[in-house]
């Protein structure tokens, strides 16, 4: 939502909690109907869209390895803060979503990828 002067306003829903998503864990959740992977690694949490651009498989099945996703499929790994391929065959980014953790809330907003 746009206001005046440029300021956007952001809705935020939570999704899931902190102490449900262990370091190296990813959890698959839905925002406004769109599936979504949590990914947490020693440094954050990181949301992106719940496909791989190269053939749209589903990356949920995939692991994560220092600050990337690995998908299941073809082995493309993707940076966890921007969706930016590091290996292909992926040659196109993942969709990361818009976070922020409030007293252990997961919470996304908007309903659409940041990027």
């Amino acid at each position: 939502m746009r206001l005046s002067g440029g300021e956007e306003k952001t809705c935020w829903r939570e999704v899931a909690r902190l102490e449900d998503l262990p370091i190296g864990g990813i959890v698959p959740v839905t925002l406004s109907g769109a599936p979504v992977l949590l990914c947490r690694t020693a440094t954050g949490v990181f949301a992106l869209a719940d496909r791989c651009p190269h053939a749209g498989w589903p990356l949920r099945d995939g692991r994560i390895r220092g600050e990337s996703l690995v998908c299941p499929v073809h082995g493309a790994r993707f940076d966890l803060a921007n969706g930016t391929p590091l290996a292909g065959p992926a040659q196109g980014k993942v969709a990361t979503y818009r976070l922020r953790i409030e007293q252990g809330a997961i919470q996304l907003g908007g309903g659409e990828p940041a990027a």
